[in-house]
């Protein structure tokens, strides 16, 4: 069992559940230490990173061989590990209980890195025996190939302190942080992941739908209904945008040249970015709209506080099957809002 307290002299067995893009960088960070990890996830995307290893570009580039990790695509390979990295689809929450119930250690640390707030409070309560750590990832990753990540966009994982978590911190500076608490950064993640579904609904990179003035301005103005929301539940917020939001939202309602230089270029987006959520969209899967701007519309009908900007994107992206997956324009978007 590994605690507060534990000897890190020694190395820990780590598994990587839902082995995807920020699954897969995850892993080859930690690999990088020497610490070889379990990949579990698709076989499509881990055979061929099991013949020619992984590449992955985060400040430098790095490869990591075969042989310095594992890959399953069974959950059985959880067991006997010691910390196990939950880096799933929040919709596949109630199946990544269930494999860890059923495969994982009794004692193993689990560390959430899902988008959203409740998805880390829904683990804590459904493995009330396991000790179950706050993440965070506040960046970009995309495959510029089968075996090579990209970090897109700016940022380190952010981690809740703890024995291990301090150990990746003062191992890997540039990759990984920790605090105390991730309430407040978690908020401020929250704010940035809402650009998710207007960028899956204009089907464009991000830098091009930003150079957008109406989607960004549906963006700015679903930033501006949570930032409502949160201070009639009095949560508070860590910036995670490259400026501080306030003067974010400011911005994003300037000219088109504007934008790219102080908005676009700081927070340093690839040409081809693009979210999580858009990229599911986009392959006419299921999406984490629920867990990200389901989370401000379900607080706001809490408190009584209306949140129609929001409502309006939830309700485009749940009802895309029966819309054949539409790619609609600011104008429309914004035409639905309040109906």
């Amino acid at each position: 069992m590994i605690t507060q307290n534990s000897d890190m002299s020694q190395n820990f067995s780590v598994a990587v559940l839902g082995a995807g893009a920020i699954g897969c960088i995850v892993g080859g960070f930690i690999a990088e230490m020497g610490l070889h990890p379990v990949l579990i996830g698709r076989a499509h995307v881990l055979d061929p990173l099991s013949q020619q290893g992984l590449s992955f570009e985060a400040g430098n580039a790095h490869m990591i061989r075969p042989v310095q990790f594992g890959i399953a695509t069974s959950p059985e390979a959880l067991a006997e590990k010691d910390v196990i990295f939950v880096a799933t689809k929040a919709t596949a929450l109630q199946q990544v209980v269930t494999d860890i119930k059923a495969h994982g250690k009794p004692d193993a640390l689990i560390v959430c890195l899902l988008n959203g707030i409740s998805p880390v409070r829904f683990l804590q309560a459904a493995l009330p025996d396991h000790k179950v750590l706050a993440g965070m990832v506040p960046f970009n990753v995309v495959w510029l190939d089968d075996v090579h990540l990209q970090q897109s966009s700016l940022g380190k994982i952010e981690l809740e302190a703890h024995k291990v978590t301090n150990f990746l911190r003062q191992r890997r500076p540039e990759w990984f942080d920790t605090k105390d608490t991730l309430d407040g950064i978690q908020n401020g993640k929250l704010l940035l992941n809402l650009i998710n579904p207007v960028n899956a609904l204009s089907g464009l990179p991000l830098v091009k739908m930003l150079a957008s003035r109406g989607y960004r301005l549906i963006y700015a103005d679903a930033v501006a209904e949570a930032l409502v929301v949160y201070k009639a539940a009095g949560l508070s917020f860590e910036n995670q945008a490259a400026l501080p939001m306030p003067l974010t939202l400011k911005l994003l309602k300037g000219p088109n040249w504007l934008v790219k230089a102080l908005v676009i270029s700081r927070q340093k987006l690839g040409p081809h970015t693009m979210t999580s959520m858009a990229q599911d969209y986009s392959a006419q899967r299921p999406t984490e709209i629920d867990f990200i701007n389901g989370e401000i519309v379900a607080l706001g009908q809490s408190l009584g506080v209306p949140t129609p900007v929001n409502s309006a994107l939830v309700n485009w992206v749940q009802r895309a099957p029966e819309r054949r997956w539409p790619n609609p324009s600011p104008e429309e978007i914004r035409a639905s809002i309040g109906q």
